[in-house]
């Protein structure tokens, strides 16, 4: 009888870690929610139409904010989103567990035409439950010169496809999708590799503006030629291509795009990746430096529909 007594207190204080872990189970899930993080995308998007940062201060960070363009740290007031767009596009897609967004924009009929990938990155609500305290703004701006830039081809090449949410039978799970930007960017590292021999940066340059020329016959050849052993030579190989699939870098359009691929891999990793991973619509995007072409800022996003890919974006800044 007294055993049976002795083990009541434990009982209890199990049952109550057990409802403890639940709840805050509960709360963490509740920090960052879809309608919470594509909420402030719009808001993000409203600050860039009308060249006003100071529409988002509320939602920033005071003590740990962070605004970065092109892989570099800059002044939120003097960049881009201090310059009012005319938005001629935009999508946002949403990572409730890394407590994030990705907001893609374009404007082609503005006196500048510029193709924006955004990751807005938040503090995952500092225990308020809200999640919408703003820790980055991490920005690729592309614009006339950078590489295959074309931003009302672009425009028109977005606007025919098709991101609405997934049904749950065709949807991915989170660590396929970051496994297959992976590869792709993996796969990428044996584009163009002769970029990497040393030459000075405006020769790098000139070389990738130069690829923007290629025919659809003679680049394969030259990347078939250039391509240095190293990394993963088999990455494009563990990519699930889907026969329609359609890839879009930066203005210049391929279908399929499991056609023509890069093999060999690289001596150097294409770094600094940060992810937005959204099962809902089964995209991953990735903010990288393009180290294979020479410390290029660049986006790659990819869209995953029942296992095999759909859509390739890319914007890279050259």
């Amino acid at each position: 009888m007294y055993q049976r007594l002795h083990t009541i207190p434990a009982i209890h204080s199990l049952i109550i870690i057990i409802l403890l872990t639940l709840l805050l189970s509960t709360a963490a899930s509740a920090i960052c929610t879809r309608s919470t993080l594509l909420a402030t995308a719009q808001t993000y998007i409203s600050a860039q139409t009308s060249g006003t940062p100071t529409t988002l201060s509320s939602s920033l960070s005071p003590t740990n904010f962070t605004y970065v363009v092109n892989n570099k740290a800059a002044d939120i007031k003097t960049g881009i989103l201090g310059q009012p767009l005319k938005i001629d596009f935009s999508r946002s897609t949403a990572d409730t567990v890394a407590c994030a967004s990705y907001t893609l924009l374009i404007s082609s009929t503005g006196n500048k035409p510029y193709v924006i990938a955004t990751q807005i990155r938040h503090a995952g609500g500092n225990g308020n439950g809200t999640g919408t305290e703003i820790e980055m703004i991490d920005s690729i701006v592309a614009t006339t010169g950078d590489l295959f830039f074309d931003a009302k081809k672009t425009l028109g090449y977005l606007k025919a496809e098709n991101w609405t949410e997934l049904d749950l039978g065709k949807r991915s799970s989170r660590e396929e999708l970051k496994r297959v930007g992976d590869a792709y960017l993996d796969m990428c590292e044996s584009c163009f590799s002769y970029c990497r021999l040393p030459m000075p940066v405006s020769t790098s340059k000139s070389v990738a503006s130069l690829l923007g020329h290629l025919t659809t016959v003679t680049r394969p050849l030259i990347l078939s030629l250039t391509s240095i052993p190293g990394t993963d030579p088999k990455a494009a190989d563990s990519i699930p291509w889907g026969t329609d699939c359609e890839r879009v870098e930066g203005s210049k359009y391929s279908k399929p795009c499991g056609t023509q691929l890069p093999h060999g891999g690289s001596a150097k990793r294409n770094g600094n990746r940060r992810y937005v991973i959204d099962e809902v619509v089964g995209s991953v995007d990735v903010l990288c430096s393009f180290d294979s072409l020479g410390d290029m800022p660049d986006s790659h996003e990819i869209r995953l529909e029942a296992g095999k890919v759909k859509y390739v974006h890319t914007v890279t800044v050259t």
